[in-house]
C-alpha cells in the first residue's frame, strides 16, 4: 500500500483553515489555488493563527491573502518548518530577526529570498535567486541578505537568462564556503 490518496478538487479556503485548525499534527502542507475557479480564492486572517507544531515541509502555489501579514505571521507561529517552497514574492520583509529558527531550505520566486536571509534561519538551500540583469554586487542587499546567511548556507541556485552570464563573483565573497548552481 503506498498510503493514503487524496482527491484534489475545489474547495473554499474557509474550509481549508478549518481543516487545518483541527490537525495540528500534520507534517506536510501543500496549498495550491485554482484562481480561475469561481470560488473564493483568497485567504483570511484566520490562516495566519493556524497552530501546527509538527509541520516539517511547508509548499503553497500561487494565491492571495487578505491581509500581507497573514503568512509571514503564519511562519512566525510555526517555527518547526524545515521545508518551505512558495510559488509567489511574498511581504517576506514583515518577519523579524529569530523567525524560522529551523528553516534548512527555502524555494521561491522573486526577491522575497533576501529579507527571508536577514532574518538568519539556518538555510542549508536556498533556491530561486534569479538574476535578470546586474541588480546585485557587493553593495547590495542581496549581497546582505546571503552574508546573513553565510554560516549555514551549502547550496545556492541561481536562475539567469543564459545569455546573460552574470558576474557571481560577488555571490562567492558572500558565501565562500556554498556550491553555486547556475540554472
Amino acid at each position: 500500500m503506498d498510503g493514503p490518496k487524496f482527491v484534489y478538487g475545489t474547495i473554499s479556503p474557509t474550509y481549508v483553515v478549518r481543516f487545518l485548525s483541527t490537525n495540528p499534527f500534520l507534517r506536510i502542507v501543500r496549498l495550491a489555488i485554482n484562481k480561475g475557479d469561481s470560488h473564493e480564492s483568497t485567504f483570511d486572517n484566520d490562516f495566519g493563527d493556524v497552530l501546527l507544531p509538527s509541520l516539517h515541509t511547508l509548499e503553497i502555489g500561487d494565491f492571495d491573502f487578505d491581509d500581507e501579514s497573514t503568512l509571514p505571521r503564519f511562519l512566525s507561529r510555526n517555527p518547526s518548518i524545515v521545508v518551505f517552497k512558495i510559488d509567489y514574492d511574498f511581504e517576506s520583509e514583515l518577519l523579524s530577526l529569530g523567525d524560522s529558527p529551523n528553516l534548512r531550505e527555502f524555494h521561491c520566486i522573486g526577491d522575497c529570498w533576501v529579507d527571508l536571509c536577514l532574518v538568519k534561519p539556518p538555510l542549508r538551500v536556498l533556491n530561486g535567486v534569479r538574476i535578470n540583469r546586474e541588480e546585485y554586487g557587493v553593495n547590495s542587499r542581496g549581497f546582505q541578505a546571503l552574508k546573513a546567511a553565510s554560516s549555514t548556507l551549502e547550496t545556492i541556485h541561481i536562475w539567469h537568462n543564459q545569455r546573460l552570464q552574470p558576474d557571481l563573483s560577488w555571490v562567492t565573497v558572500a558565501v565562500p564556503t556554498a556550491m553555486i548552481v547556475r540554472h
